[in-house]
């Protein structure tokens, strides 16, 4: 499976006339063994490829499942970049794709300067764990029945000010014991359950998404429209 999502992915990154040539970093988790790293490089052979390292933080760092490690790998790249877009494996990239106009409508109609470009078509309420709200008191659970959450699969950031405030946070949530993964949360539920009653939490929750919302949430006044700004340039693609 590992290796057909790899071969989508490059695939798509290599027939990007932009992409294909700018530079490119790949953060391996801990569950990628050596063959698929060798496959990874064998697809995208432009691609500066590093293992994670875990050994460097908690051990609550290395639990996969609750996806702490995101946030942290971001800002390891952001460092190094005035504008970062992060994406998950997952991801399939349009050859069309206008990334300079993208960037620039970003900039101009975004004042968070963190984009989330691909929607979860769902709610923020029905996969958000209720004690996650502890930590952001000035949210109230209720006024996420109407908030779509978007995917922290595909995120836009600009070195900014506001850019690097919203990192920070995302940081310090996923390596705060309770923030990212309160106590009780799980990702593995009936998936059903989100969308047959989204005006309830469905028991699946969205770890680093759900952060990654909300405090976008908070930094853009309660506007989401600011920060969701869905692309047709990119398509989410999971399958085999």
């Amino acid at each position: 499976m590992l290796k057909k999502v790899f071969s989508a992915n490059c695939a798509s990154i290599r027939a990007h006339p932009q992409l294909s040539i700018l530079p490119f970093t790949v953060f391996f988790s801990n569950d990628i063994n050596e063959t698929d790293s060798l496959q990874y490089q064998k697809e995208c052979p432009h691609a500066k490829t590093e293992m994670f390292p875990f050994e460097q933080f908690p051990d609550s760092v290395k639990r996969l499942d609750h996806y702490r490690f995101k946030a942290i790998h971001h800002s390891m790249a952001f460092k190094n970049h005035k504008i970062l877009l992060s994406f998950d494996s997952s991801i399939l990239f349009n050859k069309n794709a206008n990334f300079s106009d993208l960037i620039e409508s970003s900039i101009k109609g975004n004042p968070t300067d963190v984009s989330l470009l691909t929607p979860a078509n769902h709610n923020m309420f029905s996969t958000t764990h209720p004690k996650m709200y502890d930590c952001f008191p000035n949210i109230k659970p209720e006024s996420m029945l109407k908030v779509p959450q978007f995917q922290s699969g595909l995120i836009l950031w600009i070195g900014s000010e506001m850019g690097w405030k919203a990192m920070k946070r995302f940081v310090e949530c996923s390596l705060q014991p309770t923030c990212i993964a309160p106590p009780g949360a799980t990702i593995k539920c009936n998936i059903q359950r989100i969308y047959k009653n989204q005006r309830a939490f469905s028991g699946c929750h969205r770890f680093d998404q759900a952060a990654i919302n909300l405090i976008l949430y908070e930094n853009s006044n309660h506007k989401p429209e600011l920060y969701q700004r869905r692309s047709p340039w990119f398509k989410v693609s999971r399958k085999p």
